[in-house]
């Protein structure tokens, strides 16, 4: 179950109502924290609020028999809670241990913990239990490419020779990377989600902005390609699609359109470019093998 506690609807929430000014975070001018984007940060170090989250997840998983937690931007709580978070969960009889516990090791902005603590994020990982998971996103920029900026390519849309060392880390789960991603087993690799892009809107807007010569440079606003406008100019009738995707076995490079995404190896024709199911059909077919049998023959 996805559980949100790192923010309220409002700041005029019931927890602010019974105790004011303890349950949510403020600034040292009496604002609040605002590291979620949503107004309001809970203040999970503090002692009572702290025993709401360990409670009522351990409530969930005890009542309703629930397998998992997915926990919205982590880095919002602290690692302390989410370390009794999982010793609660562990006490449950027979199945405790087996309870998954994942969540996001980042936060939308800066937040205003209380001194001292230390947040579930990145670099809070050294001291999270390591049976919690999180998402890592470095795998997903170094497969698909930036999330914020969506013409710039990954290993798959055009930037492979970046990308390669990236993806050869990702395959070892980090573990000879100065990257702070944990121990290996809690990685979560992915390269699509609920939030922002899709891969196919994303490899949509990538090959795009490639084709019309598009650049970002540092400090650009973010998704500078008009994604829906891409999408909506795109011609995805057969004929159109045909048109966009040469076989690239035409050109000496090897097996042809099996290796989509390498770069050199992708050949397109005319403006507003766009993923095509052929290629992204090739991807899938790269992604089974980097799974099941290692990126090492990919990545020569």
């Amino acid at each position: 179950m996805d559980v949100v506690y790192n923010h309220m609807f409002s700041p005029d929430n019931w927890f602010e109502r019974i105790v004011l000014e303890y349950f949510l975070r403020r600034k040292p001018n009496g604002a609040l924290s605002n590291g979620s984007g949503c107004g309001c940060d809970m203040a999970t170090e503090r002692a009572m609020f702290r025993r709401f989250v360990v409670e009522s997840v351990a409530y969930w998983a005890r009542e309703y028999h629930l397998d998992g937690f997915r926990f919205d931007l982590m880095g919002l709580i602290d690692v302390d809670t989410m370390n009794a978070v999982r010793a609660a969960l562990d006490e449950i009889p027979d199945r405790g241990p087996s309870i998954l516990m994942y969540g996001e090791p980042w936060s939308a902005s800066a937040t205003a913990a209380l001194p001292g603590t230390v947040l579930a994020d990145k670099a809070g990982l050294p001291q999270l239990d390591n049976r919690i998971g999180h998402f890592c996103d470095t795998t997903r920029d170094a497969i698909k490419g930036h999330v914020f900026f969506s013409d710039r390519p990954g290993y798959v849309n055009g930037g492979m020779h970046e990308n390669a060392a990236s993806v050869r880390d990702a395959v070892n789960a980090w573990r000879a990377s100065k990257q702070p991603e944990g121990v290996a087993g809690q990685v979560i690799q992915y390269v699509s989600a609920h939030d922002d892009l899709t891969l196919w809107d994303k490899l949509c807007a990538s090959l795009a902005a490639k084709s019309l010569g598009s650049a970002v440079s540092e400090g650009d606003n973010e998704n500078s390609v008009d994604v829906p406008k891409a999408l909506y100019d795109a011609d995805l009738s057969e004929a159109g699609l045909a048109g966009r995707f040469r076989d690239c076995r035409g050109h000496g490079h090897g097996d042809g359109c099996e290796s989509y995404g390498g770069g050199h190896c992708a050949h397109f024709r005319g403006h507003s470019v766009h993923a095509v199911w052929r290629g992204v059909r090739a991807y899938e077919i790269r992604q089974f093998r980097f799974v099941r049998f290692g990126a090492r023959a990919e990545l020569a």
